[in-house]
């Protein structure tokens, strides 16, 4: 007799049950409980609107690298959407190397939708630099995009 396999069920996936543990979290924070209640949806719970953020990771709609000439104090754009709201975004300048020559978050502009990273250190070789973008929302969904400047 042949068996068929069922499919893996997504509860069972590792990123599943942390998703459920940070749901069950919001809801013992009472700022937290206050934040899912003001993102309330129609009929969801408090609980399912913390477990839906916990699904979805931001995305870094675009990053103004073109602005970036070397100099100290230049500002770098950063859009990044989320289905709730990014908390932070963190910006790291690497040479053509690998070499790291600087690291920090950038400060939010407009709504937690717009920021803008200034450069601390000045960066004479800018050709075949990357900038790194990272963001995070409530729940810790992190991610990262690598922007490398032509040259």
């Amino acid at each position: 007799m042949n068996r068929i396999k069922a499919p893996k069920s997504k509860f069972h996936h590792p990123r599943f049950v942390d998703r459920m543990r940070y749901a069950k979290y919001a809801m013992t924070e009472e700022y937290l409980k206050d934040f899912y209640r003001a993102l309330e949806k129609p009929g969801l719970t408090l609980f399912e609107c913390a477990l839906l953020d916990s699904l979805y990771e931001p995305v870094i709609v675009k990053v103004g690298w073109k602005k970036y000439t070397g100099q100290q104090y230049d500002e770098i754009p950063i859009t990044v959407y989320d289905d709730s709201m990014v908390i932070l975004v963190e910006v790291a300048i690497v040479d053509k190397n690998g070499f790291l020559i600087e690291d920090s978050y950038a400060l939010p502009v407009y709504d937690m939708v717009k920021w803008v990273y200034t450069v601390e250190i000045e960066n004479p070789a800018i050709d075949g630099c990357s900038i790194i973008v990272s963001a995070e929302d409530n729940p810790g969904n992190r991610v990262t995009q690598i922007f490398k400047l032509p040259g």
